[in-house]
This record gives structure tokens, sequence and C-alpha cells, in this order.
């Protein structure tokens, strides 16, 4: 091989290295805009519930965002 195509080698391999380095900040970056965009969701419909209805299921107004950020780790 000669030392132009190791070099040629070398400059790839950063480059790939470089863009999974971006690719894994980008992925978690559209999770964390995901997880908020689904707290503010649950947030909203909390909010359209009457408040009879919360009462009957234990919830006060003032727990939605505790209940919808606690919910956010959540899988069903």
């Amino acid at each position: 091989m000669s030392s132009t195509s190791i070099h040629a080698v070398l400059r790839a391999d950063r480059a790939t290295h470089g863009f999974a380095a971006w690719r894994g900040i980008a992925d978690t970056l559209l999770v964390r805009i995901g997880e908020g965009h689904r707290m503010r969701r649950a947030m909203a419909s909390l909010h359209e519930i009457d408040d009879r209805t919360l009462k009957d299921i234990a919830v006060d107004r003032c727990e939605i965002a505790c209940l919808a950020k606690l919910g956010q780790g959540t899988r069903r």
C-alpha cells in the first residue's frame, strides 16, 4: 500500500467517526424533543378534563405538570 492510500484510509476513518458522533447527538436531540412533545400533549389532555373527573381519579390541577413529567419515561 502506498503512503497516499494509507492517508486516504485514515482520513475516511476520521470522517466516519465524526459522522457517527454527530448522528449520536442528533438522535439524542430528537428523542428529547419527542419526550417534550409527549409531555406537553399529556398536560394538554389532563387540562381538558373537568374538575369532577380529576377528583374521581385523585388528581389535583396543580399535580398535572408533575404527572405529565413522570409519565414521560413510561411505555405501554
